[in-house]
């Protein structure tokens, strides 16, 4: 996650290695790269962050069946932004 700490009018961005952020002012472009570290308008920009490290989640599923039994699913989830 990236970290923004505000100075008044103006802000400084720190993000890790493993995230890609892009900055745009006024609907354009201006800076994209992972691990950026930059100063911004906060008024004027526009920030994406995108995690690109392997991100896992676990799922937990709990229900019942047709016959009134109890059935649990449990699993992990894992993707990979490229």
């Amino acid at each position: 996650m990236a970290t923004i700490r505000s100075f008044g009018f103006i802000a400084q961005l720190r993000s890790e290695a493993s995230s890609h952020v892009i900055r745009y002012r006024n609907g354009r472009e201006m800076q994209s790269g992972r691990g950026l570290v930059f100063w911004f308008v906060p008024e004027t920009a526009s920030i994406a962050e995108l995690p690109m490290d392997d991100r896992e989640m676990t799922l937990f599923v709990k229900g019942r069946s047709q016959d009134f039994q109890t059935v649990a699913v449990q699993g992990t989830i894992g993707w990979h932004v490229v």
